[in-house]
Formats: C-alpha cells, sequence, structure tokens
C-alpha cells in the first residue's frame, strides 16, 4: 500500500510511520522538514506547507491518506481537494470535538460549534469546535473513503507533552506526589503504538466513519484468585465481568500439588531410593556395591554462559535460514530486513558469508591470571577447592582481576579432574545424589511433566513415587486434567473435575475454586489472559536477579 502521511515524525506520526514500515508499505511524509528530519531513510520526503505550498502533491495520488496535523478548516479542505484522486483520507481528530462531557460519550453525541470564535486562531476554547470543522471538510471531498479517528489521552514513546508519562516516573520515586484534583474523576489513556496500528488497518482495509479510540468503561477484568483482587475489581468497575487469569490458574495448581506433596516426605525418600535400586546389585542395601555397567556416563555440563552462548547461536542460525528461505522464494534484501526485524547490511553480509555470525573470539594468548598460575595450581592440589577464598588468597598477593577470572579457571580446573576421576567413584557420587530425594517444587514438576520428556532417572522416580502413594498419584492426575482444561478451555469439565478433587488431598484447592467459580469459568470459556504481562514481569525479575537486583528503571529500559 502506498501511504502518504500528512504531519512529521514526531509522536502519533512517529508511531503510524513505524506501524506501516512493519507491515512492509512505502510510505511518503509530507511536512514543513523541521522535525526529525533524519528519522526512515527508506520512507519518501516531500517538503512544503499545507497552509500555502501544496506544490509536491501535484499530480500524485495515494492508496491511502493519513492528516495528523489538520486544525484549521481551510487547510484541511484544501489538503483534500489536492488529494482527491487517493482512494481513502484518515483524519485524526480528537475527543475533544464534543460539546458536553457531563454525560457518557460515543460517536452520535453532539460535537461542540464554533460560534462567533475566529476560524484561523487555535486556543483551548477553539480546538475542539476547529477539529469538528476539520472532519466536515475531510468527509465533505471523501464522503464514505474517509475515516474519523478521536483519539483520548494518548500516550507513550516519545510523548512531547509530558501530560501523563511525568506520573508514573513521579511516582516511582516515592514521597508525597502532588496530584491534579478531583482525585475521584476518572482518565483514561491509550497508548500510541496502538492507536498507530490501529489507523494503520483501517488504512489497509478502507473502513470509514467516525471512531472514537478509546472505550467507554471497563467491561472485563482479568485478575488473580486473591480475595483482595477480587474487591478492588468490584468497588473499582462494579458492571465488569470478572475473570481468573489461566497463568495464575496454572500456578495455584501446582502450588497444590507441591503442598500435598509436602506432607509425603517419607514417600520422597522412598521413592528416591527405590528408583536408585536398578543402578545397584542384589548385594546387601548397606554395602552399595554397583553394577558397573548400570550406570551410562553422565555428559558433560555446560556452564550458564556456554548455554547462553549456544542457544543464541542456534536463534542466529535459525534467522538466517529463514532470510536465505525468503531470499530463493524471490524477497528482495529490503523485504527480507523488514520481515526479519533486522538491517538490510546484515543481511546482505549474512547471505554473502552463507552462514550466520558465529561470534566465535579469536585465543587472547596471555591472561592476567597466567603469573598465579603456579600458586593456583599448588593451593588447588593443597585441598583449597574454594573459588571465592582463592580469589580472597590472589588479592592479597596483588591480583588485579575480578572473582569472575577465578570461578571460571576452577570450573576449568573441575572438569579436569573430572576427566581422571575413576570409573567407580564417579558412579558412587551419582548414585548418592539420586538416593537425595527431589525437594516438594521440583517433584511437582516432574509429576506434572510428560513423561517422554524426562530423563531416566526422573521417569523411575515419578513411577515408584505414584506406586508408592495412591494418594500422590490421584493428586497428580488431577493437577494434569486440571492443566489440560485450563489450557484447552474446556468449561463443560469444571463440575466433574471439582466433585473429584473435592474428596481428594487437594479439597483445600477445589474449595478454593468454588468460593471463586464465576471468574474460573469465565476464564475457561474467555479468551483473556494476562500470560504475555506475567512473561514480561518475569523477564524483568530475571533481568534483575542476574544484576544483583540493582537494576533501576532507566537501565531496565535499557536492557
Amino acid at each position: 500500500m502506498k501511504l502518504l502521511l500528512l504531519g512529521g515524525p514526531r509522536f502519533l506520526g512517529r508511531a503510524i510511520a513505524e506501524a506501516a514500515l512493519e507491515r512492509g508499505h512505502e510510505l511518503t511524509f509530507f511536512n514543513r522538514g523541521r522535525t526529525n528530519t533524519g528519522l526512515y531513510a527508506d520512507a519518501e520526503h516531500l517538503v512544503g506547507d499545507r497552509a500555502g505550498d501544496l506544490a509536491a502533491l501535484t499530480s500524485r495520488e495515494w492508496d491511502a491518506v493519513v492528516d495528523t496535523s489538520g486544525y484549521v478548516p481551510r487547510d484541511v479542505r484544501v489538503s483534500a481537494e489536492a488529494l482527491g484522486d487517493s482512494d481513502f483520507y484518515c483524519f485524526v481528530s480528537s475527543v475533544s470535538v464534543y460539546a458536553d462531557f457531563a454525560r457518557p460519550i460515543d460517536e452520535e453525541s453532539p460535537v461542540a460549534q464554533l460560534g462567533d470564535l475566529p476560524d484561523d486562531e487555535i486556543t483551548e476554547e477553539t480546538y475542539g469546535p476547529l477539529k469538528a470543522l476539520c472532519e466536515e471538510a475531510a468527509r465533505a471531498v471523501f464522503g464514505d473513503s474517509a475515516s474519523i479517528v478521536r483519539p483520548g489521552l494518548i500516550v507513550g514513546p516519545h510523548d512531547p507533552t509530558g501530560r501523563f508519562t511525568y506520573w508514573p516516573h513521579r511516582v516511582a520515586r516515592g514521597g508525597m506526589v502532588l496530584a491534579p484534583a478531583p482525585a475521584e474523576e476518572p482518565t483514561q489513556i491509550i497508548d500510541v503504538r496502538d492507536v498507530g496500528d490501529w489507523i494503520v488497518s483501517l488504512c489497509e482495509r478502507r473502513v470509514g466513519g467516525v471512531f472514537n479510540a478509546a472505550h467507554p468503561g471497563v467491561s472485563v477484568v482479568v485478575r488473580d484468585r486473591a480475595g483482595a483482587y477480587a474487591d478492588g475489581a468490584a468497588r473499582g468497575a462494579p458492571d465488569a465481568k470478572q475473570t481468573a487469569d489461566r497463568w495464575h490458574l496454572l500456578r495455584n495448581g501446582s502450588e497444590a500439588l507441591r503442598t500435598v506433596l509436602e506432607h509425603h516426605h517419607r514417600d520422597l525418600r522412598q521413592a528416591a531410593r527405590t528408583a536408585a535400586l536398578p543402578m545397584a546389585s542384589p548385594a546387601p542395601e548397606d554395602s552399595m556395591v554397583l553394577e558397573p555397567t548400570a550406570v551410562p556416563e553422565p555428559e558433560p555440563r555446560l556452564r550458564t554462559s556456554e548455554w547462553r552462548s549456544r542457544a543464541a547461536q542456534a536463534r542466529r542460525d535459525a534467522r538466517f535460514a529463514e532470510a536465505a528461505r525468503l531470499r530463493e522464494q524471490g524477497f528482495s534484501i529490503r523485504a527480507v530486513a523488514l520481515t526479519l526485524g533486522v538491517e538490510r547490511k546484515t543481511v546482505r553480509r549474512w547471505l554473502r558469508a552463507g552462514h550466520a555470525p558465529t561470534w566465535r573470539h579469536a585465543d587472547r594468548g596471555s591472561s592476567i591470571l597466567d603469573p598465579h598460575r603456579a600458586w593456583l595450581e599448588e593451593r588447588w592440589q593443597a585441598g583449597c577447592r574454594n573459588t571465592a577464598a582463592l580469589w580472597r588468597e590472589l588479592k592479597r598477593r596483588g591480583f588485579p582481576g575480578q572473582y569472575s577470572t577465578v570461578r571460571a579457571w576452577g570450573t576449568r580446573r573441575r572438569r579436569q579432574d573430572a576427566a581422571v576421576e575413576p570409573a567407580g567413584a564417579s558412579r558412587t557420587s551419582r548414585l548418592v545424589k539420586m538416593l537425595e530425594p527431589p525437594t516438594p517444587r521440583r517433584a511437582a514438576r516432574l509429576l506434572t511433566s510428560e513423561l517422554a520428556k524426562l530423563s531416566k532417572e526422573d521417569r523411575r522416580f515419578v513411577t515408584a513415587l505414584r506406586v508408592r502413594s495412591t494418594t500422590i498419584a490421584t493428586a497428580a492426575d488431577l493437577i494434569g486434567r486440571f492443566t489440560s482444561m485450563v489450557k484447552d478451555k474446556t468449561p463443560a469439565a469444571l463440575d466433574s473435575w471439582l466433585h473429584e478433587a473435592e474428596a481428594s488431598a487437594l479439597a483445600t484447592f477445589a474449595a478454593g475454586l468454588r468460593r471463586d467459580e464465576d471468574a474460573v469459568r469465565a476464564a475457561l470459556s474467555e479468551p483473556w489472559s494476562n500470560g504475555q504481562v506475567e512473561g514480561q514481569v518475569n523477564r524483568l525479575k530475571v533481568v534483575k536477579r542476574e544484576m544483583y537486583g540493582r537494576a533501576g528503571f532507566d537501565l531496565l529500559c535499557k536492557r
């Protein structure tokens, strides 16, 4: 689609441009060339002034035009007439066009009238009425091929006004906050990226008419099952339908199974011993004589950094494969770059090389640890295997490096020791580890995982635990069915499940679901879920843990 944007890429215009380019549309800007002129080099930029210089638009036509800079009716009418050969015109107006905000408004509500006020001077009093007249000017030229969008309070990235973004930043600092009155007055916001994406969708589908880019109220509240959330939702949005969040329901089920396991520590210990029996010979239990061929040698464990490096390389390889596939299908370099979300020069470099970059570092040669290797080896052989203690001793000896350097050396040294460790000692230590029962949390995860995806040792443990305790087996089966019921959204199965759960060790969990049954049923039938939000929250928590909890708001934004 050929899209013309009347206005600069400052705030809403920038969001519209991002959405249009992301979808592969051909974008043209028409403005005075004063704002963010360095952005979007791939787009066409026409310089002019809609108040009197429209020469750049002469004899041109586009599939759709989006007008974000129309404030004076005369300018909108002249611009629309100059673009009359274009197929569609979307004018961005404002909810300020409405005459009365004391009552609920919709697209049919009366608009404000200009009266005796000047029609070319934009003030607080004339802004709304002028926008209403601009709407009439656009519809007079394009008729049903005109779409009028009336946004409310737009917020988000690159907002030059700070009308809303000031508040979350200010509240995050804490302390006394001077808030606008009246406190009970509701304020509805809309993200600029949502507005931009929606406007591009209107242009793609040529949807004419008048639309408020806002919702008249809250119709659905997706929440955790805690009573405080239910009470808050009922008081804040009494007419809204409350829906239990499916992510939290799955988590609640896992926690309920873990609670059952916390009362069966003896069964966990006995199941762990039973699972280890195939690794021992028929000799007396206290001798623990091992069958030499019973235990396969474990694969070397990867360090976290190595695991991340391999995962990142796998992602790069997958993106290269997709780039090569698209290129073979005839896509241009630009189209491939837009599809994958990377720079064109990156795609071109990958295709020329024939593979994704490996980012393997060349051998750096010497290390700041080299002068101390002999001393470290001596201390290691003497039995000091604590890398933190070794690092502290090295610091006293003048070592300038960080603890991570010594820790990496210790990890490599342990691997060398493991490579020459006698086979019998390795199997003995492994068997001792297997005799240790898993924690209730890990046992709950094992019980709710697919057996085919578990290791042989974990499968033996799960089988032994189910055989030993019918209570645990029943609870695990019920949680498995509950998980499938939530994921597949089958509300018809809830009644029978609750009846069985109330007669099992999950009776407390079932009673809680009964108390919140309407919200739970809604979760099994409605499409709403907080899964995406919870995933982003979990991601932020992981980032903060990696940085020892010191990540502030500004740093998190950069990560």
